[in-house]
């Protein structure tokens, strides 16, 4: 029997944006609250965590101010009786700071990300439209493994090759008891699931992020998770910052 888990989302920061950041060519004038989270996954004999989170001063410092801390790692994780140093895996979702910059606190965790990701994305650093997007001091603080393509990382936990928003972006789909719940890697929020009018009339079932490398490849990604997923978790969605748990 295939085990099951519960997620808990873990919120560290904050962040207002605009909505047409988020959600490509639509929501125009629209403001949304974006979270940068941990992703606790608890139920089976190894604890593991999607991304590690960042803080105020690396989003200030990388061009993203107005950003406000909701509560530390080690305060979000102290909440289900666990410190980063006994997390045992950690996913990146990819290499972006947001999701790696504390992975030095997780001290004895394995960190996985996708091939692609590790060896193709820090090229994009060159080029002036993702200038310092894969810092490199952080990619290189913590030894990472790495898997290509869709690969079982545990019992009930695979983690699914889901580029467009990096070379290399993954989502994590977890065995629940409500089903799959699938935590979408690329920069998104709910509303990215959740096409206009015209965009339905077009045959669009899903919104692609505006921050990619490839938008071709980001839409049909998040056909692939929207497909598959029971529950879909896009990794910044704010409406999660007060659920405790999924399935609730």
């Amino acid at each position: 029997m295939t085990t099951e888990y519960v997620i808990h989302p873990i919120p560290l920061i904050v962040l207002e944006t605009d909505m047409p950041k988020m959600t490509h060519l639509q929501n125009y004038g629209q403001k949304v609250d974006t979270m940068i989270y941990t992703w606790y996954i608890e139920g089976g004999p190894k604890k593991v965590c999607v991304d590690t989170g960042g803080s105020v001063e690396i989003l200030t410092y990388r061009g993203f101010p107005g950003g406000k801390t909701i509560q530390t790692l080690e305060e979000g994780l102290a909440k289900w009786g666990v410190k980063p140093e006994d997390i045992d895996i950690v996913l990146f979702t990819h290499l972006h700071h947001d999701h790696i910059a504390l992975a030095p606190q997780f001290k004895k965790a394995r960190f996985i990300a996708q091939k692609a990701e590790l060896e193709e994305a820090p090229k994009w650093n060159d080029y002036p439209l993702y200038k310092g997007a894969f810092p490199e001091d952080m990619i290189n603080a913590v030894k990472i493994e790495t898997v290509e393509g869709d690969s079982t990382i545990v019992d009930g936990i695979d983690v699914m090759l889901t580029p467009g928003h990096t070379v290399g972006t993954q989502s994590v789909a977890i065995n629940t008891s409500k089903g799959k719940a699938i935590i979408y890697g690329a920069c998104s929020v709910l509303a990215n699931f959740e096409p206009d009018e015209a965009s339905k009339r077009k045959g669009m079932t899903v919104v692609p992020p505006a921050i990619h490398l490839n938008i071709v490849d980001a839409y049909d990604s998040q056909v692939r998770v929207k497909e598959k997923a029971d529950i879909v978790i896009p990794v910044h969605e704010p409406s999660f910052r007060n659920v405790a748990t999924i399935p609730e």
